[in-house]
Parts: structure tokens; sequence; C-alpha cells
């Protein structure tokens, strides 16, 4: 998902996931901006549980104004997993 950044500072960006945890379960919550010459690359490891959703965070990204494409990415065998929404907000 694309989201439109309006004011340079630093963010803090989070899901609510939950989801089968087996062998070979690889999910990642991810960031990415593209902006003049920089370019930001964030990501966290999701350890899910099947219990209950849980919510992971990445805090302190360092962005600029401009796109700030953010995502959950799954390269697992066939499970179950749920979003329940994602957040991200400007820290103070």
């Amino acid at each position: 998902q694309d989201i439109y950044i309006r004011k340079a500072g630093k963010y803090t960006l989070g899901v609510q996931y939950r989801g089968t945890n087996t062998t070979d379960v690889k999910v990642r919550l991810y960031g990415t901006q593209v902006c003049c010459d920089t370019i930001v690359n964030v990501s966290k490891n999701i350890y899910p549980t099947d219990e209950c959703f849980m919510h992971y965070k990445i805090e302190g990204i360092e962005l600029k104004e401009g796109p700030f494409t953010i995502g959950v990415e799954m390269n697992t065998p066939p499970v179950m997993g749920k979003i329940k929404g994602f957040c991200l907000y400007m820290e103070s």
C-alpha cells in the first residue's frame, strides 16, 4: 500500500497480525521510501500466533515528504494469516 507523507519527521509503522506459526513460516512487516537520492528500507520479522492478534511495530523511521510503501510480505507454505490493520503515525 502506498501512503503519501505530508510532513518529514520520525514515524512508527505498525500492523496487527494473527496467523499460523509452523516450520518455514517467514512473515515480515516492511516499509520503503525512495526520495531524491535517499532510500529508506525498514523491516521487522513477525513471529505469528494463531491465538490472538499481536501488534508489531517499527519505531524511529526517518521519512521525508513523499510516497512511502508499506506492506506485509509472506514466504510460507500454505498457512492462515490475517491482518487487522496497519498504522503509521508521527512520533512526538
